[in-house]
Order: structure tokens, then sequence, then C-alpha cells
């Protein structure tokens, strides 16, 4: 088994794959307040689209995507509804900062940004693609 850059090893639960035992305990934490409290709705590993596929100088370019760890979807009311974003990341008290790579702070500039600029329309599923309907959405990022 490849070894993890920060020593986490990889957790199977459930048919899900978590990359830290941290990950799974709050997966645990999460899957009990939405069948508690029923008060959102728990997607897990979600695949958000930054850049379409397309073609440059007749070379297929693949798309980039980026899939963070949890998805919570709150209803306020009929008009609006709340998309919190979330992934689970270490925690670096010398630095006072999450332990994150380059190419994944890039991806969650790019995934706030189309949040503001109104484009995430959709994400992705167990390999369906899933509406964001168009009424009032308001987005939130979260680090844990």
């Amino acid at each position: 088994m490849r070894k993890n850059k920060y020593n986490n090893k990889k957790f199977y639960w459930n048919g899900f794959t978590f990359d830290s035992k941290k990950e799974y305990n709050y997966y645990v934490e999460l899957k009990h307040k939405s069948e508690k409290l029923n008060e959102f709705k728990l997607i897990v590993k979600p695949i958000f689209e930054l850049i379409p596929k397309f073609k440059f100088n007749n070379a297929s370019i693949r798309r980039a995507t980026i899939q963070p760890d949890f998805l919570l979807i709150y209803p306020l009311d009929n008009d609006c509804m709340i998309y919190e974003v979330q992934d689970v990341k270490g925690f670096d008290k010398k630095k006072n900062k999450f332990r994150t790579t380059e190419k994944f702070d890039l991806q969650w500039k790019l995934l706030k940004f189309m949040a503001l600029a109104e484009e995430l329309r959709g994400y992705e599923y167990n390999k369906e693609s899933v509406s964001i309907p168009e009424r009032a959405v308001e987005w939130k990022f979260t680090l844990v």
C-alpha cells in the first residue's frame, strides 16, 4: 500500500473510502445528525466540474474536477437553499493553518469563484449528474 504524505491510512466502510480516520469519524457524526435531526441532506464525495473538457489545437483536454469530502444541503424555505461544501483536513498548530496542497488550494479557489459567479449548476454523485435548482442558493465552503 502506498504511504500517504500525511501518514493517514485509508478507511473503508459501507461502500465509502475515507482518506483518514478523522474523515470517517466526521462522516459518522454528520450521518447521525442528518438522520436524527433531519435538517440537511448529506452527500458523500460529490464531484464538481471546474472546467469542462475542450479541444485545443486538435488535442482533447480532459475536464478538471474537484471532489470534496461532503456536501450538506439545507432547505431554508421554498425559495432558498444552503449548499455547504466541506473538506476534512488536518490542522498544523505550528503554522496555524490547515494542511493543504497547492493543487487543492487552487481547486478550492476555483470552486468558490464559480459559486460566486453563479456557475455551479450541478454535481455528480454515484456517477449520476444532479442539477442544482436555479432558485436562490447560498454557498458555504468549510475546511474541517
